[in-house]
């Protein structure tokens, strides 16, 4: 599956549910779709973003600004050198 590039069409199902977020309940613009995935593609999901993340540090891909989806990093580490580098 993985070596194939192919993810099969039956793990594809997820399942869609409204959540209400503030406002009117009647106007459907005040809630928000959420999609339900089947634990198994979750688990792919999960193997995948780590098999790319750890393909983009080794590679060197990532440029030294992007701070989120890194280890030890955050945007709260963004807006820490933001303000180091106005200091300076």
């Amino acid at each position: 599956m993985l070596p194939s590039g192919l993810f099969p069409s039956r793990l594809k199902f997820s399942e869609i549910k409204p959540l209400f977020k503030k406002g009117d309940k009647s106007n459907i613009s005040n809630y928000i779709l959420i999609s339900i995935l089947t634990s198994f593609s979750k688990i792919i999901e999960k193997i995948i973003c780590t098999r790319l993340i750890e393909h983009l540090n080794y590679n060197q891909i990532l440029a030294e600004e992007q701070f989120v989806f890194r280890n030890k990093s955050s945007p709260d580490s963004a807006t820490y050198k933001l303000l180091n580098d106005i200091h300076h």
